[in-house]
């Protein structure tokens, strides 16, 4: 059965707004905000690719726990699998973790492009509510 990505990015949008906790990778709590704008695919260092969800665009690096110096804002993820799907939800607990960050120009998607369009991090954009 074909994934219609808009039913779909609705669907894993409206769980991630009803979390009760959100946890980066490290395990400490994120308590920064969270208004999911989009999906993506990103390709690490080791060109290994993944897909994604956009958690939220724009945010200060008061809530990032880390700054690159140049841009004060970042763009907030968590990994989806090939269904879609949250891969680090927990529906018992409500929580979900792993959460991944990137600091970009303009600190959103579109500025993926810039800040990774040298080569080592290419990404697309799958799905934009």
């Amino acid at each position: 059965m074909a994934i219609i990505l808009p039913n779909q990015f609705q669907k894993i949008k409206e769980t991630v707004l009803t979390a009760k906790k959100f946890i980066w990778a490290h395990g400490k709590e994120y308590v920064g905000p969270i208004n999911p704008t989009a999906i993506v695919t990103l390709t690490n260092q080791d060109m290994k690719s993944h897909t994604s969800l956009v958690l939220a665009e724009r945010v200060p690096d008061k809530f990032t726990e880390m700054y690159d110096g140049e841009n004060p804002l970042g763009v907030m993820f968590a990994k989806l699998d090939d269904n879609f799907e949250l891969i680090h939800w927990n529906a018992t607990s409500r929580e979900l973790s792993h959460l991944m960050c990137s600091h970009c120009p303009g600190g959103n998607i579109d500025g993926l492009g810039t800040d990774f369009s040298w080569g080592w991090n290419p990404y697309s954009i799958l799905y934009r509510a």
